[in-house]
């Protein structure tokens, strides 16, 4: 070792300059591993697995939670098509989340819950149509054929759950077919 303060300044800087390029490295890998789990967790949460449009969803900042959520807002939307939230309409939605396994302590439970407790904003639903139409454009058309009968299916049910007068007629009000056929366009 030398004791020339020189040497030892200019060895301490060269450490320290290895030093942040390290932690510099260190950082964009875990960058590259989070977002690689993020893109995993979110295809695992949509069943998307087109790169580009995983890329996009992230870069958006939509988490498989938020996913998740907007799922629900067609259910919603029927349920609040006349202005009322009926108990039954409620209780399906809740129905299907349980049913697909949405956690009752997860951010997208909460979110669906706002959502029976206060209508959401109109925008609410041209934001998802927006979504569905990228949705529509990247995915591989049996998937989006099968995603499209789910969210119709689901929706219908929620209809379906409130409609009648002591069990005659159709289940379905006229608002609910409205937003029914609206949703089928949008699809």
């Amino acid at each position: 070792m030398s004791n020339d303060p020189i040497h030892e300044r200019g060895q301490a800087m060269e450490d320290l300059f290895f030093k942040n390029v390290d932690d510099q490295l260190l950082a964009k890998m875990r960058s590259e591993m989070q977002s690689k789990e993020a893109k995993l967790a979110l295809a695992h949460a949509t069943g998307i697995q087109d790169d580009s449009l995983l890329n996009a969803l992230l870069q958006l900042k939509i988490s498989p939670e938020t996913v998740v959520a907007i799922s629900y807002i067609p259910l919603i939307t029927v349920a609040w098509s006349d202005g009322v939230l009926d108990s039954n309409e409620q209780a399906a939605i809740e129905r299907a989340m349980a049913d697909e396994g949405v956690a009752k302590d997860s951010a997208s439970f909460q979110l669906v819950q706002h959502w029976l407790r206060k209508k959401p904003p109109s925008d609410l639903v041209a934001t998802w149509k927006s979504f569905v139409q990228t949705l529509k454009l990247r995915m591989d058309h049996a998937a989006f054929g099968q995603m499209r009968t789910h969210i119709l299916d689901r929706s219908t049910r929620v209809a379906k759950s409130a409609g009648g007068f002591l069990g005659l007629g159709s289940k379905v009000s006229d608002s609910e077919q409205r937003v029914l056929d609206d949703l089928q366009r949008s699809l």
